[in-house]
């Protein structure tokens, strides 16, 4: 017995002294002098390994990326700078992929290459000043259809061409389940969409995490549009148009967010949607509007607006909601509706007409 295991022992240590060394992490630039070094970001993405880690210096890096196989990009602190910045590149930035909502061209900055897994990109700054594609949305980061992976501490911003400008897309138009998580990051001076996750296929193949981001969109921008599975969770959104739509299929639930400052705080249109515990302030239309049947609505706190809570003549589960200075309460009420909410300092407290 001791012969065999000897025997094994020895086969084992031969295996795996076989093997080949693995590859190792690359860096983009010089502040890891251990680690062989690229000038761009997308030659150090060929050379690294699988679900290995590109780490890029702080500094500036005028180019567009694309990512074809698993990988980390991240970006490193050296000495006192901790910002490294991908940017337009001189000659502009070319159309890589398409929108599956409305089949509209765009030119992301980064891509992440249809059914690429475990793709991870952390502590970078997407800067699209002085990107204006021609015929095409400017997007900071896409993941494209049948990708996964996930998107912390980054900053996405100057998305504003004169046609459209997109901080984060992530999209799946196949039977195969995508997932994507965008967290901790900050998406601002965006002129169409923060962030903007969707699935044409039903139910959702694509399930969407986002939370804990800070959105802010300008002049006519949504902060977060989610037609997809997930959650979106304790962001903070400041939005000229909508604030956070679950619409058109989506099963998302929204949770323990604050908006401020939008048109609509929150629409919602499914019995998929669960709305609980957001708060909401200073709505130009509605706090929340129901735009379908069988949503979930509980206790959210609304305040300051023309509308608390906009029903539109559909019905859901629309209780325990405190709505406090509005001109309505809750407005275009079934009369079937018998729910019980708080109302604080309205001037009407129930509009019907359905």
């Amino acid at each position: 017995m001791k012969r065999i295991a000897l025997l094994l022992l020895l086969a084992a240590v031969l295996h795996l002294g076989a093997r080949p060394a693995a590859a190792q992490n690359v860096v983009v630039g010089r502040c890891m002098p251990k680690l062989k070094s690229f000038a761009t970001i997308q030659a150090a993405v060929l050379a690294a390994p699988l679900n290995g880690t590109v780490f890029v210096c702080p500094g500036n890096y005028p180019e567009q990326v694309t990512l074809s196989a698993p990988v980390t990009v991240e970006g490193v602190r050296s000495g006192t700078l901790d910002r490294a910045v991908i940017t337009v590149p001189p000659n502009g930035l070319a159309i890589n992929t398409t929108l599956i909502e409305g089949g509209y061209q765009l030119a992301a900055q980064v891509l992440v290459t249809a059914g690429t897994p475990s793709v991870n990109i952390t502590n970078m700054t997407i800067d699209g000043s002085g990107g204006n594609p021609s015929g095409a949305f400017l997007v900071g980061i896409v993941y494209d259809v049948g990708t996964s992976g996930t998107v912390n501490k980054v900053t996405v911003r100057n998305q504003n061409p004169s046609l459209a400008g997109y901080g984060i897309v992530a999209q799946n138009s196949l039977a195969i389940n995508g997932s994507v998580t965008i967290e901790n990051s900050s998406i601002h001076d965006v002129n169409l969409f923060g962030i903007f996750a969707v699935s044409n296929q039903t139910p959702p193949t694509l399930t969407a995490t986002i939370r804990g981001n800070r959105i802010s969109t300008y002049p006519n921008g949504v902060g977060i549009w989610d037609q997809s599975a997930g959650t979106v969770v304790g962001n903070v959104v400041n939005a000229a148009s909508d604030g956070i739509d679950v619409i058109n299929g989506s099963t998302a639930s929204v949770a323990a967010n604050t908006v401020a400052n939008a048109q609509r705080g929150i629409t919602v249109s499914g019995p998929g949607n669960v709305v609980k515990s957001n708060t909401i302030f200073n709505s130009s239309i509605a706090g929340i509007q129901l735009y379908g049947n069988g949503a979930t609505v509980e206790n959210n706190n609304i305040t300051e607006g023309p509308v608390g809570i906009e029903f539109g003549c559909f019905t859901g589960t629309v209780s325990g909601n405190t709505i406090n200075d509005a001109s309505t309460a809750i407005d275009a009420v079934p009369t079937s509706f018998n729910l019980v909410n708080t109302f604080q300092n309205v001037d009407t407290t129930r509009r019907g007409g359905c």
